[in-house]
């Protein structure tokens, strides 16, 4: 029963041996999981179980830290929920009492009954600061990108107490789902970081200046080389019903690398550019449109700065140049290579471009073959899906508060 901000419920779920967050943002994990008996849980509504056992320890933990919080820990603990897992991004984006504070840290030290579990979902969040370290470690489980995830996160202020190298789970959804082949095109792409206000705002800071940068580097080596270059959008622009941000994004594009330019559409299944019957489509999530994904394949050489859709092109394949022309090593592609530049000149940014995008198919898999498993770990011998369901299961096996009937 929903009454206003309220989430009124009478009773526990019978059999939920998973309880996720926010899973309308995010379909295809609870998909993945959902033998296991899964909850969505709302953490931003004020869950209300009429129930004593609830009560209680809503009561309790209100005293000891924020209302989200609070609400998520008595609802796992009174209706004994083995384990929770979220994408990583929810985690971290969801407020809690304290800045910088994640919601897991501060439940899974309230219930240390139950498993928390997060999954890698994007590489911004290696961004926390170093100062983080003082914190005390959080009691949750990180399944991560790769290894160079697993020794690298703690080092950028990171509290996962433990980190199991699994592979990229959108990512490995949509190998599942791209046709069969695709032929790539004799042009680049450019992977868009314009995300908010902050980027066409009044104000730049140094991420953005390096990225406006890049954009006149790309313009410039488009307009010798005769490319039309193609623009892979953000493809969460739609969700936003208060300003028109896909077509501030394509002004800002426009503004600085010129007409000649095409753009993704990223409301469509692979972006519209795979000439398929895309409307016999319908994805779950804004996420499994796949319109960067597909572009990149689709492309010569992938570019750009920092960003997850370019560690993914990478962990693919395909050929990528990540140009940091900012000094800051934190907007470095993670893996030094050929495939990376920082702070290059024009010229040296064209040549290095010029010589990926010459390359023969078999140069570029010797020189990068083990560093894109070192960065994403790849799913030949079992999927990303499998995984996770794999890690969770064993998890719930030997956990006092499982429920049944659940199959593995």
């Amino acid at each position: 029963m929903q009454i206003s901000r309220f989430d009124v419920r009478f009773r526990y779920p019978i059999r939920c041996n998973v309880v996720t967050l926010d899973a309308e943002l995010t379909p295809f994990l609870a998909r993945e999981l959902s033998h296991l008996g899964v909850e969505n849980y709302l953490p931003s509504s004020r869950t209300v179980v009429v129930r004593p056992l609830f009560l209680f320890w809503l009561l309790v933990y209100l005293r000891r830290t924020s209302r989200i919080a609070a609400n998520l820990a008595a609802f796992i603990r009174s209706a004994r929920i083995p384990i929770l897992v979220t994408m990583d991004f929810l985690d971290i984006q969801i407020p809690t009492e304290s800045y910088g504070v994640s919601l897991l840290e501060e439940v899974s030290r309230l219930v240390p009954e139950a498993e928390f579990v997060s999954i890698q979902h994007g590489q911004e969040l290696r961004r926390l600061a170093a100062t983080n370290t003082s914190r005390e470690e959080k009691r949750v489980t990180l399944l991560c990108f790769g290894e160079w995830t697993a020794k690298n996160f703690p080092k950028f202020g990171r509290l996962e107490h433990k980190y199991i190298p699994v592979g990229a789970l959108v990512n490995s959804i949509y190998t599942r789902t791209r046709p069969p082949q695709i032929w790539r095109k004799n042009r680049i792409v450019v992977i868009s970081t314009v995300k908010d206000e902050a980027w066409w705002g009044s104000v730049a800071d140094e991420r953005r200046i390096g990225y406006e940068k890049l954009m006149v580097f790309v313009r410039d080596f488009c307009a010798k080389t005769s490319i039309t270059p193609l623009v892979a959008l953000t493809i969460d622009r739609d969700s936003n019903n208060s300003i028109d941000e896909a077509t501030i994004e394509r002004r800002w594009f426009i503004e600085r690398i010129g007409e000649d330019i095409e753009f993704t559409d990223p409301s469509q299944i692979f972006g519209g550019l795979s000439h398929l019957d895309e409307h016999a489509i319908t994805p779950n999530s804004i996420k499994e449109r796949f319109s960067s994904y597909f572009a990149s394949d689709q492309s010569l050489v992938t570019i750009g700065m920092s960003s997850t859709a370019l560690w993914e092109a990478f962990g693919r394949g395909n050929r990528i140049l990540a140009v940091n022309l900012t000094d800051n090593p934190v907007y470095d592609f993670p893996i030094s290579g050929i495939w990376s530049m920082r702070q290059p000149t024009y010229d040296e940014f064209e040549t290095r471009l010029s010589e990926i995008k010459n390359m023969k198919d078999s140069e570029w898999t010797s020189l990068a073959k083990d560093a894109k498993e070192f960065l994403i770990r790849d799913d030949i011998d079992q999927s990303v899906a499998d995984r996770i369901r794999s890690h969770v299961g064993v998890l719930l096996d030997k956990h006092p508060w499982r429920k049944a009937p659940w199959t593995t």
